[in-house]
C-alpha cells in the first residue's frame, strides 16, 4: 500500500507530470477514490493539461482513472467522457501487474497521447469509429428498440411508445419524468411491432431518412444538451419534397430516425424525440424540447451479423421439416435462429402433458397442434421468419406431383435408384427420406473395401 506523500513523489520524479499535489477529498463526480492528486500532464514544451490522477481502492482491478480538469474550457476531442475522464484502456480480457505506480505512469503515458493527438486533431475519427459511444452520453439520452431494414430510402415508418400508468400518489412531475423515459419501439410497419407485444400500444408515423454526406458527420459535443442546430443541419440532406411529404408542416411531437453513411462506408443509426415544432421548408423552427434516441437494434440483418458471416442469400432457401416432436421442435427452432426464413413444418399430433418434458414447448401449448404451436412460439420469440404449417400426415400431404419431383431429383446422379413405396420409411407418423439412410450405408461400405 502506497501512502498519497509516496505516490507524490513518484509522479515529481517523473517528466510526464509537474507541480503535483494531493487532493485532500478524494472524491470526484460521486466516485470515492482511495488518493486523488493534481497535476499538470506535459504535453509539448508550451502545452500541459490539469488532470486529476484518481487510484480506487481495488486498483489492481480497475486500473487508475485521469480526469482533465476545466474539461468544458477545451475544445472537443474524442476519448474523453462528459465528466473530463480519459478512456485509457479496455481492461476486459487483460492481466494487470501488482505495480501502482507502473500503472500510474503507464496510465499517465497514455492520457499524454490521447490529449496531444486530440489537441492537434489527429485523432478526430475516432468519433466516427465510435459514433453510437458518444451519441449514448448525450443528456437525456433515451433507448429506442429499433427494427427496420435500412440501407433502403427516405419513408415513414411507424412506432410506438410504451407508457406506464400513473401510480398511485405519484406526482405529476415525476410522471412526466418517468413518460420521458419510456421505451421507443420503432419497427418497418405495423405487423413488425408485435414482436414487443404492442398490439394496445397507440402506433404513431415516424420520419426514417437515409443521408449520405461527402464529409464526415461528427456526433455532437456530448458537454451539451443536442442542439436545434445539429438536427437541422441534417435535415438539410433530405431533397425538400421528400421532407414535406414524410414530416407533418404541422406543429405537433415527432420522431425522426436518420440512417447516416460516411465517405468511409460506415453507417450510423440516430433518433431523436421532437417536441413541437413546426417544418418551413428543410428546418423545424419553435422546437420545446430535444430528446437523442439510443437505436437498440432488433432487425434480422443486424442480428444475424452477431450469429454468422455466411451469405444472407443461403438462408432465403425453403426447408421442410417432418415431424415436430421432441427432436422437431428443437431443430426447428435452431433453424429458424440461424436465420432460415421459409420454413414448411409437418406433424398431425398435438401437444400432450407426457411430451412437456423432452419438448421444446411448455404446458401452455398443451393439446395444440405441435406444428401449430410451434408457430406460435417462434413467431413470438424470433423475428422475420415465414413458416407454413401442414397439420396432417405427410402422405396425405404430399401429392403425386410432389413425389415425382423427389424421385426425379433424388435419383438424378445417384448410385441406386428409389421408387415410390421407398420414399418415405417410419412408423408411429415419424417418416424420414429414405435416402438419407441409404446414403449414409453406401459411404460406410465404400470405405470398408
Amino acid at each position: 500500500m502506497f501512502s498519497p506523500e509516496e505516490l507524490k513523489r513518484i509522479l515529481q520524479e517523473s517528466d510526464v507530470i509537474k507541480n503535483v499535489s494531493i487532493i485532500k477529498e478524494a472524491k470526484l463526480f460521486e466516485n470515492v477514490y482511495q488518493t486523488v492528486l493534481q497535476g499538470e500532464l506535459v504535453i509539448n514544451e508550451r502545452e500541459s493539461f490539469v488532470v486529476y490522477i484518481a487510484v480506487p481502492e481495488k486498483w489492481y482491478r480497475d486500473l487508475v482513472d485521469i480526469y482533465v480538469a476545466d474539461y468544458n474550457e477545451l475544445a472537443y476531442m474524442p476519448h474523453i467522457d462528459n465528466k473530463g475522464k480519459l478512456c485509457l484502456f479496455e481492461t476486459e480480457g487483460i492481466l494487470i501487474d501488482q505495480n501502482l505506480p507502473g500503472i500510474m505512469m503507464q496510465s499517465l503515458l497514455r492520457a499524454q497521447t490521447i490529449l496531444k493527438q486530440g489537441f492537434l486533431g489527429e485523432n478526430k475519427n475516432d468519433f466516427i469509429n465510435e459514433f453510437e459511444l458518444y451519441w449514448a452520453q448525450l443528456k437525456d439520452c433515451r433507448i429506442a428498440h429499433f427494427a427496420v431494414e435500412t440501407d433502403r430510402k427516405n419513408r415513414i415508418v411507424k412506432g410506438s411508445i410504451k407508457k406506464s400508468p400513473k401510480r398511485k400518489k405519484e406526482k405529476q412531475i415525476e410522471y412526466i419524468k418517468r413518460c420521458k423515459k419510456a421505451p421507443i419501439y420503432i419497427g418497418e410497419n405495423v405487423e413488425s411491432l408485435k414482436r414487443w407485444n404492442l398490439e394496445k400500444t397507440p402506433v404513431m408515423n415516424i420520419a426514417y431518412f437515409v443521408i449520405y454526406s461527402e464529409k464526415y458527420i461528427f456526433p455532437p459535443d456530448i458537454r451539451k444538451k443536442l442542439s436545434i442546430d445539429y438536427l437541422n443541419d441534417l435535415l438539410h440532406f433530405v431533397p425538400e419534397g421528400e421532407l414535406a411529404s414524410i414530416m407533418p408542416r404541422s406543429r405537433q411531437d415527432r420522431i425522426v430516425v436518420f440512417e447516416i453513411h460516411q465517405p468511409s462506408g460506415q453507417t450510423h443509426l440516430v433518433g431523436m424525440y421532437i417536441k413541437g415544432g413546426m417544418l418551413k421548408e428543410t428546418s423545424l423552427e419553435k422546437v420545446e424540447e430535444l430528446q437523442p434516441l439510443l437505436m437498440e437494434r432488433a432487425d434480422k440483418k443486424f442480428l444475424m451479423k452477431r450469429v454468422t458471416e455466411q451469405d444472407s442469400e443461403n438462408y432465403k432457401n425453403r426447408i421442410l421439416i417432418i415431424g415436430c416432436g421432441s427432436i422437431g421442435g428443437h431443430v426447428i427452432c435452431e433453424l429458424a435462429k440461424a436465420g432460415y426464413e421459409d420454413l414448411t413444418i409437418v406433424d398431425y399430433e398435438k401437444l400432450t402433458e407426457e411430451n412437456i418434458f423432452r419438448h421444446v414447448l411448455g404446458m401452455e401449448y398443451v393439446n395444440r397442434y405441435k406444428c401449430e404451436a410451434l408457430n406460435t412460439y417462434i413467431q413470438k420469440n424470433i423475428p422475420e421468419i415465414k413458416i407454413t404449417t401442414l397439420a396432417e400426415r405427410i402422405e396425405d400431404a404430399i401429392t403425386e406431383e410432389d413425389i415425382n419431383y423427389l424421385l426425379e431429383h433424388i435419383n438424378t446422379d445417384a448410385p441406386f435408384t428409389l421408387d415410390r413405396s421407398q420414399i418415405l420409411v417410419g412408423t408411429h407418423g415419424q417418416y424420414t427420406p429414405a435416402i438419407g439412410a441409404a446414403l449414409y450405408y453406401v459411404e460406410k461400405f465404400t470405405q470398408s473395401v
